[in-house]
């Protein structure tokens, strides 16, 4: 059996090595590797604060370009407009086609410049119809009549990070991977896609609150990652348009995020002071948006870059304490916070720290294991709810037998025959025909009197045993008050009623009690029978009944009658 300090080594291990695998992926200089970086010489850059300088006043003007040591520009954020001169290698031959390639879906504008006079133009700003290769990346083909030379020039600007790694790819290279990018990204959005699709049947199913709530998030996740990653580029809209879906999208996600987690984590009623923090994030959110949409991007990304590092990490360690103080169901939840927290970190510090990879994908791994693990974090809160709900109903169905039944025999008590019969206002409603046999325990005064209340208690049990051994699985037995015992038999006729009734009598009548002193004490039952009739009650039948066992009474006792 696992001690609870074996499974927190087996949700925080994980948890661990996923965020520091991301953490030297992103940032640990791997092992260099041919590409497409190899037919360029060099580059060097100069920043342009007032986006007033053209090409032409570029070459008169010649102002000094800082070289650069690798073959990739960035800046943590800038609003300037930044020009690349690019030096090609000496063994570059355009007699084969080849591509400038910009592997940054998020630059806004691009403009190249080629020693024929020929230029080019693309990014985020410019129509998807303008390029050449529909791809979610830059590529710009290099005319063969550009002098192998002579520098590229080429001019960037945007109001995202300013990351503009360059490298030459051939026309076969570009569709590799092109296809290579597609499929990856295609594999995660169609994972998430799945369990937007899982997530919501089960809403409809199960109709919880988590479901709806992280249904938005996942959506808004979808909606992001489609926009940040370059693929509602492809849908013909102006880019304003194209910046809304960005900011809403983000909004959406962080909100959503939020509030499944103040749900999920009860932070309302459970940490009030966190519930209020988590309140002004929304708000910080909110007004992020709305920046975002008015057209101050940058504004709105200096706010971004906060919420995106500081939000998961407040989640996460409201997740901790919860998990430390017993919240079980935390485990799935703290695994997928930390798959997020993986993405999202590396993503928001790509701000402030460059990365040896493109943080996309990253960002869409942690993502989609996030959209996985919470998926698996909300199904086990529900087995949970449900177990606990089972747990209730269990005891619940107990504490009801408890309440309807007698203590001393174990049959039924009156509250039975009021709760299931009496409540029915017609008996046939509850068990169709029926009859119903009333028996009373002979002189059983005399039993209490003579021997004691004890003795008496002993004889009713092993009365109410017999009862239970002589009548048919289908009939219920009730001790409806003191030495009175009720025995329903739906669907018994007279006939049958009466064949279960006598021999009953008759085993009653052959049997012997024995007190705890040894003493044998002889008992006898006298019993009144009835049958429902059309339009019956429960009250009429209980009376006939009742008419009868007195008139067995009447007859000297150990009797059976018929009414």
């Amino acid at each position: 059996m696992h001690t609870k300090k074996t499974k927190d080594i087996y949700i925080f291990t994980p948890a661990a090595v996923l965020l520091i695998c991301a953490v030297a992926l992103a940032y640990i200089p791997g092992p260099k590797q041919a590409g497409g970086a190899d037919l360029i010489a060099g580059i060097e850059v100069f920043e342009d604060p007032s986006h007033a300088i053209d090409i032409e006043s570029l070459k008169k003007a010649n102002p000094g370009f800082l070289p650069l040591d690798k073959k990739s520009l960035y800046v943590r954020r800038s609003a300037s407009s930044w020009w690349i001169k690019i030096a090609l290698a000496g063994n570059l031959s355009l007699r084969e086609d080849a591509f400038l390639h910009i592997p940054n879906a998020s630059l806004e504008l691009i403009d190249v410049w080629f020693s024929d006079g020929s230029s080019a133009a693309e990014g985020k700003k410019r129509p998807a119809a303008s390029n050449e290769i529909r791809s979610r990346l830059w590529n710009i083909r290099i005319p063969d009549t550009h002098d192998v030379r002579e520098p590229i020039y080429l001019r960037v600007r945007t109001n995202t990070i300013m990351r503009v790694p360059v490298e030459i790819y051939s026309t076969s290279r570009v569709i590799r991977q092109a296809q290579a990018d597609d499929l990856a990204f295609g594999l995660f959005f169609g994972i998430l896609v799945a369990v937007i699709i899982i997530n919501f049947f089960s809403f409809l199913i199960l109709k919880r609150r988590y479901f709806a709530i992280y249904l938005a998030y996942l959506i808004s996740l979808l909606a992001y990652n489609l926009r940040v990653h370059g693929y509602l580029y492809f849908i013909p809209m102006p880019f304003a348009v194209l910046e809304a879906a960005l900011w809403i999208s983000l909004c959406g996600v962080g909100v959503f995020m939020i509030l499944f987690s103040k749900s999920f984590l009860s932070v309302k009623v459970v940490y009030p002071k966190l519930n209020l923090f988590f309140n002004a994030c929304i708000v910080l959110f909110l007004a992020q948006t709305v920046i975002g949409v008015a057209g101050f991007s940058y504004l709105a990304n200096q706010i971004a870059y906060i919420t995106g590092a500081v939000v998961p990490v407040a989640i996460i360690g409201t997740a901790v304490l919860s998990y430390v103080k017993g919240f079980r169901e935390a485990r799935y939840y703290l695994l997928a916070l930390i798959a997020m927290f993986a993405g999202t970190f590396v993503w928001s510090s790509a701000a402030y720290i460059e990365s040896q990879v493109t943080v996309n994908y990253i960002f869409m791994f942690g993502t989609t294991m996030d959209a996985l693990l919470f998926t698996l974090a909300i199904f086990d809160k529900i087995r949970a709810d449900l177990r606990e709900k089972e747990v209730m109903s269990v005891r619940e169905q107990h504490y009801r037998e408890l309440a309807r039944t007698d203590t001393l025999t174990g049959l039924y008590n009156r509250r039975f025959i009021e709760d299931e019969i009496v409540r029915n206002a017609e008996a046939r409603s509850a068990f169709g025909d029926m009859s119903l046999i009333i028996i009373d325990l002979d002189n059983f005064k005399n039993v209490n009197d003579t021997w004691g209340h004890l003795t008496g208690d002993m004889l009713l049990a092993k009365l109410g045993n017999r009862i239970t051994q002589n009548i048919r699985k289908s009939d219920i037995a009730c001790r409806y008050g003191g030495d009175e015992f009720l025995v329903i038999l739906p669907g018994a006729d007279i006939a049958a009623a009466k064949g279960v009734a006598e021999k009953l009598r008759e085993s009653i009548q052959n049997d012997h009690f024995y007190t705890e002193t040894g003493e044998e004490i002889s008992y006898t039952i006298s019993i009144g029978l009835s049958r429902t009739r059309p339009e019956d009650t429960f009250e009429g039948l209980f009376l006939r009944a009742d008419a009868a066992l007195y008139q067995s009474k009447k007859m000297g006792k150990n009797k059976l009658s018929v009414l």
